[in-house]
């Protein structure tokens, strides 16, 4: 929840839109600067979860002790935003309450984590189907979540150019191979009309 975080910076995004969908949303974060919380509706409360990487019991205590504090709440689902520790550590208690858990995971490594949140949850929402390691009934793949008002694809007739320039990772996820082939398709597809 700041919006100059480099990575994270979208997350207030998603929670106006839950905003705008929800009657109340709470949101519990690690981070949080006055700035992103000044641009919140006024339906969304927010917590910061003061966790020290080093301090494992203590993060516990401080998560269960906000947890118990919302357990009157009653919330029509627990969302959790790649904090898959998170979630695991608050399933008992969500069991307990039948809140529904949903965890966005978008990363290759299957952690510990990820494999009791899969076995014990109720949801587990990815991007892409190579872009979460376990693949099952209860893992949805549902795009990569752009807003196409920000990034609008402009059509045009021919690009007339012959270079082609990819930046981002080489993961397995990325599909870098369908990438190639596409552009070797079009290439071919070109030579043929001429």
């Amino acid at each position: 929840m700041d919006e100059s975080d480099s990575i994270f910076s979208h997350q207030i995004d998603l929670i106006k839109y839950f905003a705008a969908n929800h009657e109340r949303v709470t949101v519990v974060t690690h981070s949080l600067s006055n700035q992103s919380v000044n641009s919140l509706p006024e339906n969304v409360k927010t917590i910061l979860l003061n966790w020290k990487p080093t301090r494992n019991v203590l993060n516990i205590y401080l998560l269960y002790k906000i947890l118990f504090s919302l357990r009157k709440e009653k919330f029509s689902c627990a969302f959790f935003h790649m904090t898959e520790v998170d979630a695991c550590l608050s399933l008992p208690l969500f069991k307990l309450w039948g809140w529904p858990t949903v965890l966005w995971y978008a990363h290759k490594n299957l952690s510990i984590w990820l494999k009791i949140f899969h076995n014990f949850g109720n949801a587990v929402i990815t991007s892409t189907p190579g872009s979460c390691p376990i693949s099952s009934k209860k893992v949805f793949p549902i795009g990569q979540g752009i807003d196409l008002e920000m990034f609008a694809f402009t059509p045009r007739s021919t690009l007339g150019r012959k270079k082609f320039l990819y930046l981002g990772r080489l993961d397995s996820s990325k599909n870098v191979h369908k990438i190639i082939q596409s552009l070797i398709k079009l290439r071919d597809r070109k030579s043929t009309r001429l």
